[in-house]
């Protein structure tokens, strides 16, 4: 399971949110809905007063098995008290609910969290009560305090406000075991995307400037009706988003209306693969995306491959300093001559380039990894820029900056 070539540009350019559902706690033993809601609800029966209240378990046992939750919830409400339903809550996600598992589900999910911490992400927003992420910002990352903020505090307006490369942000949209807050019911749902605007507001924002990237998510009825209300609004034409979701019946049969309808890529993977733990990939996608926050992890493995990257390093160092300068500004002045600009992939890959003999020469004795080695850096620090074209192709060129230095 790796990050699509696409989706890593802009993983590693800082342009992606992670989304992280309740997929991504279960090694620590953390509770699906599903689970979670059988659970209340056996702790609903212990709870239960008089007979008059059989009807509510009828409801929540048929409101659990149409996978409507949010009602089972609603009738699990009309047996226990609120405070006796938060405190059954915060004993299903507490932190002793992880240190209960076995060694090796505690090394896989601490694994998990630092993946997901060191990762570039621009942000993490999760959905989840547990405090997984917060044990792992804590633990394992290494920048500047991330900027917080919660589904029900007015000072998430200004989370998406962060102009720090080394920060992140990190928000919870539906409470969380620390402060309470949860959002379960209808009731609760309503007030937080229907009645009160700033959950709907603050995501329509992050859907318009960030690709988001769902981890271990059901995607909720209320995200994709935001993603299908702005997909509407903007005929189409807003950032791509993508979701790693188990290959099964219902989301093979959604996946091109995924697409289509709220611009949501489809990521599908072997939930229970031979060999593999229950959503490998899940470990796999966040190993992928925390190289890429790593430079001594070769940035241009993944673009050229490991054998270019292994001639790369066969070059004597002395010989690649000297060529670094020169041949950089003459690459540079190949793609300013260049129509637009701009050079496609295979015209670089296939040695097809067109320029002033003595520069041509020059560049058609590196080898095709030293010139795209080249091309990366010069992305790097500003000069060139890429782009993927319709039949997906790659296409390389100067930007404003560097036709500004040309001029």
């Amino acid at each position: 399971m790796n990050i699509p070539r696409q989706l890593r540009r802009w993983v590693e350019r800082r342009q992606c949110v992670a989304f992280v559902g309740a997929g991504f706690s279960s090694p620590a033993g953390m509770p699906g809905w599903g689970k979670l809601l059988d659970r209340l609800l056996d702790i609903a029966r212990d709870a239960q007063i008089n007979s008059d209240q059989d009807m509510y378990l009828e409801g929540v046992e048929e409101a659990i098995k149409r996978y409507n939750y949010a009602m089972a919830v609603q009738q699990i409400e009309q047996i226990m008290t609120r405070a006796d339903l938060d405190q059954a809550i915060a004993r299903q996600f507490s932190m002793d609910v992880f240190h209960k598992t076995s060694q090796g589900d505690q090394e896989r999910m601490l694994d998990r969290m630092r993946c997901l911490v060191t990762a570039p992400w621009a942000g993490i927003i999760t959905t989840n009560y547990d405090e997984l992420v917060e044990q792992g910002l804590g633990r394992f990352y290494k920048g500047g305090h991330p900027s917080q903020g919660n589904g029900n505090d007015i000072r998430l307006g200004n989370v998406l406000s962060i102009e720090s490369h080394s920060d992140l942000f990190f928000v919870k949209l539906h409470g969380s075991v620390a402060a309470g807050g949860y959002v379960l019911g209808t009731e609760e749902y309503d007030r937080t995307y229907v009645n009160t605007p700033q959950v709907s507001t603050f995501l329509s924002a992050l859907m318009l400037r960030y690709h988001i990237v769902f981890v271990g998510c059901s995607l909720e009825d209320e995200v994709l009706r935001l993603r299908r209300r702005l997909c509407f609004d903007y005929q189409g034409h807003i950032p791509t988003s993508y979701a790693l979701l188990p290959n099964n019946l219902e989301n093979r049969s959604r996946q091109f209306w995924l697409k289509d309808n709220a611009q949501i890529e489809t990521l599908l993977y072997d939930a229970e693969a031979e060999g593999e733990p229950a959503y490998w990939a899940v470990d796999e996608f966040l190993r992928d995306a925390e190289t890429l926050a790593v430079p001594n992890k070769s940035p241009v493995e993944g673009f050229v491959g490991k054998t270019a990257v292994r001639d790369l390093n066969d070059q004597p160092l002395n010989e690649l300093i000297s060529k670094l300068g020169q041949l950089n500004n003459d690459l540079l002045y190949l793609l300013w001559k260049a129509p637009e600009h701009a050079l496609m992939q295979h015209q670089i890959d296939n040695q097809e380039i067109e320029g002033i003999d003595e520069i041509k020469q020059a560049l058609l004795e590196l080898t095709t990894a030293e010139r795209f080695y080249r091309i990366m850096y010069l992305i790097r620090i500003g000069l060139v820029e890429e782009d993927e074209t319709a039949d997906g192709g790659r296409l390389f060129r100067l930007t404003r900056e560097a036709i500004r230095q040309f001029c």
